[in-house]
């Protein structure tokens, strides 16, 4: 069985107001594209109710450093009593969405994924000990650059919405 961990886990974006949904995609997939990363995307629901669209988005990018290690990147879009209203951009009116959207971004590492050191116990043992005595430096290094990388993401997302002060991103686990 391959061993994840969890190195950033429930990084938490939390916006109020107008949001060009279609351009946040699109800067989350140029971000995995620059990256190397591949994209899956494992929910995308829209439900119409009186109150206006509740929006449930699950995207998930992976990216394979050697054969041993793979990053997993799951983006969490939950949006809530949205409206679509009009705006002017420029000189074009332009359809926007008007409401709450919450972001939950996860980094995670996945160690042995192709199950080469499960076989046996001793196996599994030797693996858990060069991991912790002599690969020590190359899996702290590992966990670093996913928690760089989903920083990254975060800021990348934050800087689209233009968020500053004291709407800034909450780290903490969602209430639900």
């Amino acid at each position: 069985m391959a061993d994840t961990r969890f190195i950033v886990d429930h990084l938490k974006i939390d916006y109020d107001g107008i949001l060009d949904l279609k351009g946040l995609f699109k800067i989350m997939s140029q971000w995995a594209l620059d990256r190397d990363c591949e994209q899956n995307e494992l929910t995308n629901r829209e439900d119409e109710t009186e109150t206006g669209k509740h929006l449930e988005y699950l995207q998930n990018y992976s990216k394979r450093f050697t054969d041993y290690t793979i990053f997993y990147f799951k983006i969490r879009l939950s949006g809530e009593h949205l409206q679509t209203v009009t705006v002017t951009e420029g000189k074009k009116k332009v359809k926007r969405l008007k409401g709450r959207v919450r972001i939950f971004l996860d980094g995670q590492i996945m160690h042995d994924s192709e199950n080469k050191w499960d076989d046996h116990p001793v196996l599994l043992f030797i693996r858990k000990m060069y991991e912790k005595y002599f690969y020590h430096a190359y899996t702290e290094r590992f966990d670093n650059l996913c928690a760089t990388y989903t920083h990254d993401l975060y800021k990348h997302i934050e800087k689209f919405l233009n968020i500053t002060g004291t709407e800034r991103i909450e780290n903490t686990t969602p209430s639900e």
